[in-house]
């Protein structure tokens, strides 16, 4: 993703997060995966260009980066649902 301008740490970490997510969201069963998987990865997206949108902003970045931060919280409660872990056999988060 690295273009020729200095990306910000956190934009990459999030790009990084995208491409390991997205085909484990993909191996969800139908029910699940147009569900719960659609709204994940719209949420991941969403997090990825709030994050490029605030790198820009001179006026209201806390704000966008607020609604980034918001977008992070609902996915940690997305993640270790019952219908993830149990369609993924992934160790349950504590």
């Amino acid at each position: 993703m690295q273009h020729g301008t200095q990306e910000l740490p956190v934009i990459q970490k999030v790009y990084d997060l995208i491409k390991w997510y997205i085909p484990i969201l993909n191996r969800l069963p139908k029910d699940h995966r147009f569900g719960l998987g659609e709204r994940m990865i719209a949420q991941l997206y969403e997090m990825l260009e709030g994050l490029v949108q605030a790198r820009y902003l001179t006026k209201n970045r806390a704000y966008r980066l607020e609604v980034v931060n918001t977008n992070l919280d609902i996915l940690r409660y997305q993640t270790p649902s019952s219908h993830l872990n149990e369609c993924l056999a992934l160790p349950v988060l504590k």
